[in-house]
């Protein structure tokens, strides 16, 4: 599960592991890329909580698994999981150990929150009434964006001149574009799901998940 993997020369870890020899899937999680979208996603955002809980993505994550293990014959799987991508991956891993063979998280918050200017305590994201608990109040279903508040951060990580190469792939979904101005969504729950984070990731451990000494763990480059 990647924040993105794009069809664009060094941009799509997916190609390179296929070239490796892999067999490689890439699923979108229910309200991203294709996959289909919530019903709250259609209607104000501050008419629903925040859309696309991390066990509705879980969830998502058991079905996609178990239809690879069927077609490929296979009991187990590896699970690359980038940014909030890991938590889930993580999540799924600790109740499926026996259908993961590695477990790769990217990027991904683990650890005490203490101190992070954006989702520690006492920022906007903490209930005021209950310390260290998400103010889920605060929050719709999803938020728009304007490219206003994007592209300066994404041109400066993408690598080439030209950074619609990259760019124009990344914000190309069914529906931001229909909005004018341009305003991409994001569901608000992979916030949820980083305030906080569910026990096992407040501590990061490297035991093997089924308790074995033969697990290995990696971590990939950047996409």
């Amino acid at each position: 599960m990647a924040s993105f993997d794009l069809p664009v020369r060094g941009g799509s870890l997916a190609v390179d592991l296929a070239r490796a020899g892999h067999r490689v899937y890439v699923m979108d999680a229910r309200g991203y890329g294709a996959s289909t979208r919530p019903a709250a996603l259609s209607r104000p955002p501050e008419s629903d909580p925040p859309a696309v809980r991390s066990a509705a993505v879980v969830r998502d994550v058991t079905a996609v698994v178990e239809a690879i293990t069927h077609r490929a014959r296979s009991e187990r799987v590896a699970l690359p999981g980038w940014a909030t991508g890991g938590h889930w991956l993580g999540q799924y891993a600790a109740a499926h150990a026996h259908r993961v063979s590695h477990l790769v998280v990217y990027n991904s918050l683990y650890g005490p929150l203490d101190g992070l200017p954006t989702l520690g305590r006492g920022t906007g994201n903490e209930d005021p009434d209950h310390p260290g608990r998400f103010n889920a109040a605060r929050y719709g279903a999803y938020r728009l964006s304007t490219g206003e508040s994007l592209l300066p951060s994404w041109d400066n990580s993408i690598p080439v001149g030209d950074k619609s190469v990259w760019r124009d792939p990344a914000s190309s979904t069914p529906t931001c574009g229909a909005r004018s101005p341009w305003t991409p969504r994001a569901v608000r729950a992979l916030r949820r799901a980083s305030v906080p984070r569910p026990e096992p990731w407040r501590t990061a451990s490297t035991s093997p998940l089924d308790g074995s000494c033969g697990m290995p763990a990696s971590s990939p480059r950047g996409r």
